[in-house]
């Protein structure tokens, strides 16, 4: 019985512990969506892969919140260092830096 109720109390204690770790890792939040299709997480990746990455033409070490009010002011001016993105990617960046930046 004693083996019994150790074994109950761990397995709760594993799935506690295991949910609460899944909760915490990454940047996103539960409640806009997940996956691609979320705008935030879309601009994230555009962002990261497009506009800040090594080689890139706006690459940068870190990004504070007057860098990236210049980047979406280039965004929506549609200056000459984005013009690889497309209308969809441009916005879902703008949105993700104005969320991520609270601007």
């Amino acid at each position: 019985m004693k083996y019994r109720k150790l074994s109950t109390a761990f397995i709760a204690a594993s799935l506690v512990a295991v949910s609460t770790a899944s909760m915490a890792s990454g940047s996103f939040g539960a409640r806009g969506g997940s996956g691609i299709q979320n705008p935030y997480n879309y601009g994230k990746i555009i962002f990261h892969k497009k506009i800040n990455c090594n080689g890139c033409s706006l690459a940068m070490d870190s990004v504070d919140k007057k860098s990236a009010m210049n980047i979406v002011d280039k965004v929506k001016n549609n200056a000459t260092e984005i013009q690889e993105l497309s209308h969809r990617e441009r916005k879902a960046v703008a949105f993700y830096l104005n969320k991520r930046f609270d601007i």
